[in-house]
């Protein structure tokens, strides 16, 4: 907590193999990686760590969080200020479970959150961005994304407010969209999407109908 971290090399705090820990109310800023990490490629399961008030300024990414080795589950990133450099995304998640997303401000880069693969049980709530694109999630790589909730956020972007991509291997499921605000949006406030080249078409069909199951309100 109440740290100082500028202009180092690599990553400004990595959190990868804390439990039952808080990360709270640094400033980092000028770093050209992440800001904040929690990813390894150890058997090491990390759990209810909480990020908390963290200010980053000027950084190639906000905070990345990755399962390549043990479980990540019961993240909290809350009230956290993301300054991003210009592809930068705020915050990107890989097979995590049980995160909440709460009352952060993004702006810059290429996105406020992207849901790689694998990710289940995610709240993305009460967010104030100003990016290219608010909210990403990807078709999945090695499991689909599952029970994402996207509510109340304020969007201002130039390209779009939330893009869900469904693949040949997978789609995102049981997601949820409501309330939202989004400004701007060059694309769509909402878009559904393949990603380009190399995937089977009909699998790309039948997957793009089960993420047309969403709820739209």
């Amino acid at each position: 907590s109440n740290c100082r971290v500028s202009g180092v090399g690599r990553v400004g705090i990595n959190a990868d193999g804390a439990s039952d820990s808080v990360i709270n109310n640094n400033q980092i800023s000028h770093i050209r990686n992440w800001a904040m990490k929690m990813e390894a490629d150890d058997a090491i399961p990390t759990e209810r760590v909480a990020f908390l008030h963290n200010t980053c300024l000027d950084v190639d990414g906000g905070l990345s969080i990755s399962a390549a080795g043990g479980p990540r589950r019961n993240i909290q990133i809350h009230g956290n200020s993301f300054g991003l450099t210009s592809n930068a995304q705020g915050v990107s998640m890989r097979d995590v479970s049980n995160v909440s997303i709460i009352g952060n401000v993004f702006t810059g880069g290429r996105e406020a959150l992207d849901l790689n693969s694998g990710d289940v049980g995610i709240v993305f709530s009460s967010n104030t961005i100003d990016c290219e694109r608010g909210v990403n999630i990807g078709g999945g790589v090695t499991s689909d994304p599952t029970d994402i909730l996207i509510q109340g956020n304020h969007m201002r972007v130039d390209y779009a407010g939330v893009i869900v991509q469904a693949t040949s291997i997978g789609c995102p499921r049981r997601v949820r969209i409501l309330g939202n605000t989004v400004d701007g949006g060059s694309h769509a406030g909402v878009a559904l999407s393949d990603v380009e080249g190399g995937y089977d078409r009909w699998a790309y069909a039948r997957n793009l109908a089960s993420a047309l199951r969403m709820v739209w309100l």
